[in-house]
């Protein structure tokens, strides 16, 4: 059994992604935060295998809230789940130690795959995500 906390402040897309959750046998929910400074709180006190965590927060944000966190939850992985798809975001959210990045409009079944594959030991991100980080660290043409 994979346990999954949500961090999202989006009353809708927080009942979505709880519900997505909720449908599949091999998963569980052990938390869910609406702003940065409860999953502050709730993580370190229930630590989950996997963390949904939305970028834009009240309060802190959840760049800072993985900055924060990370270190004391070295076996919990970190999956960015956002609405945002500029390169600052995308590098400040994996510099901070996301491993993974899915945009809000992806359906339940990239969702559950990026849980399983971030599971199994890989970085699941959509392919224009994917593409922006590719295009972040290969050397520009001058």
């Amino acid at each position: 059994m994979i346990s999954i906390a949500i961090v999202e402040d989006h009353p809708q897309y927080r009942t979505c992604l709880k519900t997505i959750v909720n449908e599949n046998k091999d998963l569980n929910i052990n938390g869910i935060y609406t702003t940065g400074e409860e999953a502050l709180i709730g993580l370190l006190e229930n630590p989950p295998n996997i963390a949904i965590v939305d970028i834009e927060l009240k309060g802190i944000t959840g760049i800072e809230l993985i900055q924060r966190i990370r270190l004391k939850l070295p076996h919990t992985q970190f999956l960015i789940c956002t609405s945002y798809q500029n390169n600052d975001y995308v590098f400040n959210a994996l510099r901070s130690g996301a491993l993974g990045y899915i945009v809000k409009g992806s359906t339940a079944d990239e969702i559950l795959n990026a849980i399983f594959e971030l599971h199994n030991g890989g970085s699941p991100m959509s392919p224009y995500i994917a593409r922006k980080v590719i295009n972040l660290i290969q050397p520009k043409e001058e």
